[in-house]
């Protein structure tokens, strides 16, 4: 008699960049779910990740370190997520700072030379409707 029991969990995604880093970083974990032994390959439905743990796995490990396996893989996990959040904030940081650096002094010389021009402008035809005509 197999004795079969699966643990399913969902993590925590607080925005839409962690929901996607969750997808793509569980279906990474779960295309080596062999390398696991414990591990689905595909959660439940409704899950973001599940364990399958058989009469098997009971027998041959100890009980408390498969707890202790699943409570520690995921809060690495978590951390694993929120590092990958805040390297993709850093690299869009870094992308949109260079991008300014080549885009600013171009934008900038163009609004210069609108203002320069709007505001000369107004200055030479002021003073041509009140020159003097002798001048």
């Amino acid at each position: 008699k197999a004795v079969v029991s699966t643990q399913s969990t969902g993590i925590k995604q607080a925005d839409e960049i962690e929901k996607i880093l969750c997808h793509k970083f569980m279906r990474f974990m779960m295309m080596r779910a062999e390398n696991f032994f414990i591990l689905r390959r595909k959660p439940l439905e409704g899950y973001d990740i599940s364990f399958l743990i058989t009469n098997y796995h009971t027998e041959q490990m100890y009980k408390h370190k498969l707890i202790d396996f699943i409570m520690e893989f995921m809060t690495e996990i978590d951390k694993e997520i929120s590092e990958m959040k805040l390297c993709l904030n850093g690299r869009g940081r870094v992308c949109a700072v260079e991008y300014l650096k080549m885009v600013s002094p171009s934008i900038f010389l163009l609004l210069l030379n609108t203002c320069l021009f709007s505001f000369f402008g107004t200055i030479f035809s002021k003073e041509s409707t009140t020159r003097p005509a002798n001048c």
